[in-house]
């Protein structure tokens, strides 16, 4: 599966982003792998806890 692609074959849209901890100061936000939830154009699934950065 790739990253964009739902496995019914539709585009996956970002619908929320993980915020940024506060204790994470600007050089650590560059090393932060936040965490998205994704939906499917298609067929509405959602996946949750996709990699974002």
């Amino acid at each position: 599966m790739s990253m964009f692609i739902c496995d019914c074959g539709g585009v996956l849209l970002v619908k929320s982003i993980e915020e940024y901890p506060a204790r994470v100061n600007s050089t650590e936000k560059l090393e932060y792998e936040r965490k998205c939830t994704v939906e499917c154009v298609d067929c509405r699934s959602v996946k949750e806890n996709q990699r974002y950065d």
